[in-house]
């Protein structure tokens, strides 16, 4: 499996403050330590959208190989927008450099770009030899590169690869556990066990076959179910001595029915028309009104300029129509009589300064305001008259959906005999005879898909037979180094079986003698770190030449507690220092696991890189830098008295 040099990210928005991310990659562990919420997650996927050209959709479960990579493919720019702003989409990259087999691989793989390359260099490591891929399209690039990796790795297809890079060798956010997804896990022993790639493809696709065949045949079933009990009801029907009375009532009442639906949906559709137009007419009068008034408003500002008086203004004719005041929303007769008293006094009813006496109020504002008096009240007609249209429209609504309701509940009730249509028993019984004739057609395919389902499980028990003797011959290499990772963790001894079922074969893991096949069966951080050990372990299996692959892990410090922290990182040292790579996210606090890893890792194995500097802190975050700053200096002080020694934890 590849063997990450470096990564260079360019353009992704998230890391406002570094346009520009290039790391390279030396022997044994990258740390990328930051606070919650800087793009920690995103890094791991970015790294894997690059090597695969998907991003892993938490939302899809594993189906099989070929179809989990063609539902995920779309997934990438879903996840991606956001992170990555409009004026970036364009410009956001993944450029990876890395090692696989005999080759090495410059990619550089667009953010938004399916299945395409923007640029690809393959290097022959043995004799120097380069292919660049200048003169491909970018679709071309991409299958180039999928096919020289996938012969490099030494899989089957490029889907292969896929599904190792996100199940076995990446433990993300998603938290996908091997030792309790059976599906995944099988095919996981498949690829990591099987001495041909193709066993694991056909194994794959054999399995997707059976699943299929095996839901056609409950589908089948449950068809013929259903017209058995349509075929019963109109046996036993015909049967009866009342068998004309029983249908002719069955159809009068479904006529009658049917009738009531057509006259409530006649209905409903006159109340819908009348709807539309009060909301015309509503819109209009509300239209009218807001024009006359501005129009008062107006003729009135021209009134008071000359000399005119307060009495008039629209506030005051208001206050004296509601008895509310317009200002401050006082109400009642006193507030009227108040003002009334100040105007009489010849004084304004809002500053209190004198007025002139007034004049007559001019014709025109009393036409316009004799107008507008009359759109008011066209108005306050038009809204009762649209608020009891809408009322009666939303009765003519749930009175057609009842009635809708009630002709399904009939029909689900008496479909074998409305499916007569005709009152001559000899219209029955053509019926009949069609149900008979339609479930032995389905008997005949359930019965045909139950033998293509059985023939797939026994092509599929051949492989799992052949599984089972390669594991066999491996389990003497491959369980002691998932127990050394495991026990370093757990400081248990733990056993691990293959076990063979109906339902595929699966390892089953056990904890002192006690099998452990259900997830509540363990605590959350135990799960996570024995699966984490498992893919250490694979990983280690698997690599048969020499230590070249590369695992990612997402912030696990997580669900630990403070008993695990140092010996979660005295297993991942452990890992590291056997000559594999770690490519792990985690948060810049005090765990044991940071400070453990270090301690045994030194600067040697372990770069550190800080990304609070990436993104930009949140206040809270801001405010206690101080602390991230502390933290990440007990971590590199931990790295400069490094400990190869490891742990001493004893044996049980």
């Amino acid at each position: 499996m590849p063997r990450l040099l470096n990564v260079r990210l360019e353009h992704f928005t998230l890391y406002n403050s570094l346009p520009v991310i290039d790391l390279p990659f030396g022997d044994g562990v990258l740390c990328l330590a930051g606070a919650n919420g800087l793009g920690k997650s995103t890094f791991l996927a970015a790294v894997n959208y690059g090597l695969t050209g998907i991003v892993a959709d938490p939302e899809r479960d594993f189906v099989s190989v070929p179809e989990y990579y063609e539902r995920c493919l779309e997934f990438a720019s879903e996840f991606f927008d956001g992170r990555i702003s409009e004026d970036d989409r364009d410009r956001a990259v993944v450029i990876l450099e890395f090692v696989a087999g005999t080759k090495h691989f410059n990619i550089t793989r667009g953010v938004f770009e399916q299945e395409q390359l923007r640029k690809l260099v393959i290097t022959d490591i043995v004799n120097n030899k380069s292919f660049d891929g200048k003169s491909l399209t970018a679709t071309q690039r991409h299958r180039r590169f999928a096919e020289t990796l996938v012969q490099e790795v030494g899989l089957k297809s490029f889907e292969q690869f896929v599904f190792l890079q996100q199940f076995v060798f990446t433990f993300d956010e998603r938290r996908q556990l091997l030792f309790w997804d059976k599906r995944v896990l099988e095919q996981a022993l498949h690829l990591c066990f099987g001495v041909d790639p193709h066993d694991a493809l056909k194994a794959d696709q054999l399995r997707r076959q059976a699943e299929g065949a095996d839901s056609l045949v409950r589908n089948y079933q449950w068809q013929a179910t259903g017209l058995r009990k349509k075929l019963e009801q109109l046996e036993s029907v015909i049967d009866s001595d009342h068998a004309a009375v029983e249908y002719e009532r069955v159809m009068k009442g479904y006529e009658n029915l049917l009738a009531k639906r057509d006259a409530a949906e006649k209905r409903l559709a006159k109340m819908e028309d009348q709807r539309q137009d009060t909301e015309i007419q509503f819109v209009h009068a509300t239209a009218d009104v807001a024009s006359t008034s501005a129009e008062y408003e107006k003729v009135f500002a021209d009134y008071l300029a000359s000399h005119g008086g307060p009495d008039a203004h629209p506030l005051v004719k208001q206050l004296f129509e509601t008895l509310r005041c317009g200002l401050c929303g006082s109400n009642g007769e006193s507030v009227a009589n108040h003002v009334r008293e100040k105007l009489a006094s010849g004084n304004c009813p809002l500053c209190d300064s004198k007025v002139h006496k007034q004049g007559k109020t001019p014709e025109t504002l009393r036409m316009v305001d004799a107008k507008l008096a009359s759109e008011k009240d066209q108005l306050k007609q038009v809204t009762a008259r649209r608020d009891r249209v809408l009322k009666e429209a939303e009765d003519a609504q749930k009175e057609f959906n009842m009635i809708v309701a009630e002709a399904d509940r009939f029909e689900r009730k008496h479909g074998s005999l409305l499916a007569g249509a005709s009152l001559k028993p000899d219209a029955i019984q053509t019926t009949i005879s069609g149900y008979r004739e339609q479930i032995e057609a389905l008997l005949k395919k359930k019965d045909v898909q139950y033998e293509r389902r059985e023939d797939k499980r026994r092509q599929l028990r051949k492989l799992q037979k052949k599984l089972i003797s390669q594991y066999a011959e491996a389990e003497e290499l491959f369980v002691p180094i998932f127990n050394e990772l495991a026990y370093r963790f757990l400081g248990i001894n733990l056993s691990v079986q293959l076990e063979a079922k109906a339902g595929g074969v699966f390892l089953m893991l056990s904890v002192k003698e006690s099998a452990r096949r259900k997830t509540f069966q363990l605590s959350e951080s135990q799960r996570f770190f024995v699966d984490i050990a498992l893919r250490m372990a694979l990983i280690q299996f698997t690599s048969t030449v020499e230590p070249t692959a590369c695992l990612l892990i997402d912030t696990p410090e997580g669900s630990l507690d403070i008993a695990y922290e140092s010996r979660a990182g005295d297993m991942f040292a452990t890992f590291v220092l056997q000559g594999f790579s770690l490519i792990m996210t985690a948060n810049i606090n005090t765990s044991q696991l940071l400070i453990m890893l270090a301690r045994r890792c030194g600067k040697k194995h372990m770069r550190l890189c800080r990304m609070t500097s990436w993104a930009e802190l949140s206040e809270v975050q801001r405010k206690e830098e101080r602390l991230f700053g502390l933290a990440y200096k007990r971590i590199v002080a931990a790295q400069n008295k490094p400990n190869k020694r490891g742990a001493q934890f004893t044996h049980v």
